[in-house]
Parts: structure tokens; sequence; C-alpha cells
């Protein structure tokens, strides 16, 4: 593995990397002439390689995991249906920012690249069709001028080749989705700019908040948005207005005629279920998982979300962490509601679904839980995956020279774990409900 770096280059990517695709304020629209911007198909891998066989020690990987292959990334890779998508700096061999995209096989597909400012990329699907989403801008690393123009283009995930763009967009994805907006003019601000939110379809533009809309959120072709003070959901490619507040059923305990906000800054809506907090009766907020798609009320949430959120679309199970008086719990929601809740450590968070398992860590720890139940299999000091190919391996993060070292593994089904530590709130009883 080539791991040659320019130390200098990487710490100016890492002070403009959030505002380096912004657009500069004082500068004036495109003009005619001017040259096109977007990232770009290469015909070659650049630095990337792929390990073969990895030399990876039991205990590092979860139990009854085998190693098959490892690659380095500068950042936590993406997955789509069939792909992980990685990022790798520029190095001395190498001027750009490379996107990579690599099989369940470990055999890598394609490579774009872009401009080092734009490290941020995000993954999207329409038409049974999953995209890469890259940006790219003028702006200029070793200077640090900030760019004039941002511009995102969508990849096919398969093979590379566009789908649609390069768009002008006004800045960075900020998510969740494909929602972008300009950054702050400094990595340690907290402000953003006016976000737009675009369809997967084609790129175009569906919501503006310089046009008076609020963007919340984006999945897969539907958006989540506030137009005319009304909180709603959009079919994105035809506009199609699927659910308005005023269709929902509220949670139990909520303010009658109250409007909810969807709760987006702590991931807890994820894939096809969103988050809603409704004005309770009582002066508290309440808080609601809801069919991202049609609106209907899945359940109330036992409290706030607190953290990430994951869903499975194998089992419709959605996995999420809540605070309430109570305490902490872990709840696994399915279509039909809270299919269980179990008390959950302050410091433990979830990961990954994997069949009838689910990865995520205690402290340094990780663990290993039972998705029909919450019931703790096993806990150590080994890595639990941070993400995983629905078609093929899961993956764990395991230290590297410089870059960080992501190793494919297969996972045992649960009825392979046997004699697992029940340590994870073992003195709490699983609150089936």
């Amino acid at each position: 593995m080539n791991t040659t770096r320019s130390l200098a280059l990487a710490a100016v990517m890492c002070a403009v990397v959030v505002s380096a695709c912004s657009h500069d304020e004082d500068t004036g629209e495109k003009t005619a002439g001017q040259e096109t911007i977007g990232a770009q198909l290469s015909d070659d891998l650049g630095q990337l390689e792929v390990d073969r066989a990895p030399s990876v020690a039991a205990d590092d990987v979860p139990p009854g995991a085998e190693a098959l292959w490892s690659v380095e990334f500068d950042s936590s890779p993406h997955v789509t249906q069939e792909r992980l998508v990685g990022l790798v700096y520029p190095d001395a061999s190498e001027p750009e920012l490379s996107i990579v995209g690599i099989d369940g096989a470990g055999k890598p597909r394609w490579r774009i690249t872009t401009n080092p400012s734009c490290a941020g990329f995000g993954v999207t699907r329409h038409d049974d069709r999953d995209m890469v989403i890259v940006l790219d801008s003028d702006a200029d690393v070793e200077s640090g001028e900030l760019a004039t123009r941002t511009t995102a283009t969508a990849f096919d995930a398969h093979d590379g080749s566009v789908v649609w763009g390069p768009v002008d967009v006004p800045g960075p994805l900020r998510g969740p989705g494909l929602i972008f907006g300009e950054a702050p003019g400094s990595i340690v601000a907290d402000e953003t700019g006016p976000r737009v939110m675009l369809t997967a379809a084609d790129g175009s533009v569906v919501a503006d908040e310089t046009a008076g809309d609020i963007v919340y959120y984006e999945h897969h072709g539907v958006g989540v948005l506030e137009r005319d003070g009304l909180v709603q959901a959009r079919h994105t490619a035809t506009e199609k207005v699927l659910w308005t507040e005023n269709d929902l059923a509220a949670p139990p305990g909520s303010e009658p005629g109250g409007s909810p906000t969807p709760v987006t800054q702590t991931t807890a809506s994820v894939a096809d279920t969103i988050v809603l907090a409704w004005p309770g009766s009582s002066g508290d907020t309440i808080y609601s998982a809801h069919d991202l798609g049609t609106g209907a009320l899945v359940d109330q949430l036992p409290g706030e979300p607190d953290g990430a959120s994951v869903a499975d679309p194998t089992s419709s199970i959605t996995l999420m962490t809540t605070t309430s008086s109570a305490g902490r719990q872990l709840v696994a929601l399915g279509p039909a509601g809270i299919r269980w809740a179990k008390p959950f450590p302050d410091d433990a968070g979830v990961d990954v679904i994997a069949g009838n398992l689910v990865y995520g860590r205690a402290g340094t720890s990780g663990v290993t839980l039972d998705l029909v139940d919450g019931a703790s299999l096993d806990e150590g000091g080994w890595a639990p995956p941070t993400t995983r190919v629905p078609t093929g391996p899961a993956v764990v993060q395991l230290p590297g020279d410089e870059r960080q070292r992501y190793v494919a593994v297969s996972l045992p089904d649960a009825d392979r774990l046997s004699g697992g530590s029940d340590s994870l709130g073992a003195d709490l009883d699983l609150d089936m409900l």
C-alpha cells in the first residue's frame, strides 16, 4: 500500500474542507464561457490498493468473523446496495481527491476524481439505481481561496458512469439526504447559509430556503420540508404531496392542534422512518416515529432520540436510542410499532444490523446483541463493524499507518454465538413492549 503523504497538504485540507466548497458571497453569478466544473470518472485507480490476504488478529474483529480483504481510506466509507464507496486524499503521486467504488468481493470498479477541497460525498437511490453524489468546486486548496462555484454530479454506483450533472449547488452536502447549503466561513462557526433540496431523479431543485422553504430531510426521492407554514412530504421527482402535518395522527399526550417539527439533528430520522417532535399538552415534548412515504404513525417513542439510528431494510427494523426520566433505552421499531425496548448504557450505541445480529459499542468494547429481543450475546475488546454492504461483507475499521484501515469480514449467524456475555445491562430486565 502506498501511504506516502504530503502532511502539509493534509493539514490545509482539514482546515478548508468545511469552507472551501462554499460560495464566496462577494462573487457574481456564473458567466458565459466559464469553465465547466464537475467531478470526473478516471481511467485508472490512482493510489488505491486492496490487500487480498489481510493479517488480522482474531481478537480485533467480532467473534466468528473472517477477514476477507482490506483497503485504506481517509474517512468512513459509505455503502450502496452492492458497493463500498470510500475516499482517498491526494498524495505526492496524485493531486486530485479520489472517490472509489469496490464490490463485495474486494474488486475496485471505478474511481472518480475531484477538487481536494470537496471531501464530502453522499449516496442515494432512484428507480432502483444507486448513485454516488460527488461535489467539485473552483476552490484552491493551496492558497485557501473559497469557491465561487460548487457543483454536484451523480454517478452510477455500479459502473461510475454519469447519471446527471454537474449542477450548481450553494455549497457542500448538509443532509440528511440531498440537501446542500453554504458552509460556515470558519471551521468553528455554527451558522450555515440557505439550503436547497435536490431531486435524485435529475438533480433539479425542489425546495429552496431562499424562496421561503425550510428543508428538513430527504431520502431516496422523498423530501420533508416546510412550505407556507405547513410541514409536508413530497415525492421529489414529481413534487406530488404525499402528506402534510394536517394528515398526521398525533401521538397520545400531544397538544391538540399542535404542529410537529422533524427531528434530524441527531440523525434520529433514518431511511424510511422520520421522527417528529410534538408539543405536549403538559408542556413537555413528545416524540413519535412515522412512515416517511405515508406519514402513518408507527409508534410513540419512550423519550427523546439521542443518537444515530440504524435501519435494516431486510428485517424492516429501525434501532434508535432514546433518553427520558426513566433512563436511556435502545428501541427496536418495526412497521407495526415498537417490538422491544431495553435499558442501554449512556456510552453505548449501535452501528450495524447484520441478519439477526446487532453490532455496536459500549465504551471501548464491542458488543453483539440479538435483533429478535435485544439480548446481549457478546462483549469484548474487538472492533464492531462500522457499516455493511447489503449484498456483501461487513466492514471493520482497524488502526492504520496514516490512512484508516477497513477490513471486510464475513459475520456469523446468532446461533453460532454461544456462551456470550450478558454484561451489557445484565442487571436490568428486558422490557418487552
